[in-house]
């Protein structure tokens, strides 16, 4: 009797453990299967969005091209009607120039071409590197009796100088300190009707040329110069 039972009782340990076993084989099958199906949609996904950005990319490519292609008809048309365009254009206007960085100095081309087209210029003007050296600030600050801490408060007080009556005297104390170069400054110089500036930048970003609102600014990069 006593070994009928354990028969009985190792048969029926062993259908459960066989059933447990058979549980967790199921679920881990469930499981990978499952765990496969999320992988596959993820890896769908990706190459959906790959797709998508190389079309994107395309795109921006055939746009870049077009440009590029309409530049260089723009370039082309200007360097062959150059003469006729800009013939006359600047009569009875005065134009100042104030070139941003002294290394790259395309104000005599500028220059040229103002006489080309008939205008006077006002002012040529280069500020230099040294506007950012606060020692060559302070001695500004005690020249000219003004209060500059700031590459931004001396380029204040060149607009200010130039929108005045003593601008060449005011304008010469930055020039002694080798802060700025006058290139030329003519007698009409104050009552210009634009300037041109050149922005082959050098100057902090956060210095900018507040000139009064009725006064026309062009700005003009180096890549433009080099048309």
């Amino acid at each position: 009797m006593n070994i009928n039972m354990k028969y009985y009782i190792v048969t029926i340990g062993s259908i459960f453990l066989a059933l447990g076993i058979g549980i967790i084989v199921g679920f881990n099958l469930n499981y990978d299967q499952e765990l496969s199906k999320q992988q596959s949609e993820v890896l769908s996904q990706f190459e959906e969005k790959f797709d998508s950005l190389n079309e994107e990319k395309s795109d921006l490519n055939k746009q870049i091209d077009s440009l590029n292609e309409k530049y260089d008809k723009l370039k082309t048309y200007v360097s062959q009607n150059y003469n006729l365009l800009i013939a006359d254009a600047l009569t009875n206007k005065n134009t100042g120039i104030i070139l941003t960085n002294e290394k790259n100095d395309y104000s005599e081309e500028l220059e040229s071409t103002i006489k080309e087209a008939n205008g006077n210029l006002a002012f040529n003007i280069v500020i230099k590197d040294t506007i950012e050296d606060s020692e060559k600030l302070k001695e500004a600050a005690e020249t000219t009796g003004i209060e500059i801490k700031s590459s931004q408060d001396c380029i204040n007080y060149i607009i200010d100088s130039l929108n005045g009556e003593t601008a060449k005297s005011d304008l010469e104390k930055l020039a002694k300190l080798d802060l700025i170069e006058i290139k030329s400054l003519n007698k009409d110089y104050a009552s210009y009707d634009s300037v041109v500036l050149v922005e082959s930048f050098s100057l902090s970003s956060t210095v900018t040329l507040p000139f009064i609102l009725s006064t026309n600014v062009v700005s003009l990069s180096e890549e433009f110069l080099s048309i």
